[in-house]
């Protein structure tokens, strides 16, 4: 059991942007909040905006959010 909540506790609060501190849940909360691209959590969070590293893992977790969020939009705006 604590386990699980070390391993929950540790996806929600991964690193994505280290240029900019920005972590998984922080992309998550942006597609929840109607950012549906790339481009416009990058405006807003600053991810994928310095070095660029960072932005195929940004993608895959925008893609993840949004097929929770919003199925149906899913397919219009995955990579």
């Amino acid at each position: 059991m604590i386990l699980l909540i070390i391993l929950i506790y540790t996806s929600t609060t991964m690193y994505v942007c280290l240029c900019h501190a920005i972590r998984t849940a922080e992309i998550s909360d942006a597609v929840v909040a109607g950012h549906r691209d790339l481009a416009s959590i990058a405006e807003e969070l600053g991810v994928a905006t310095s070095c660029g590293a960072c932005a195929s893992h940004a993608q895959a977790i925008i893609d993840s959010a949004l097929a929770k969020v919003a199925p149906d939009e899913a397919q219009y705006y995955a990579a």
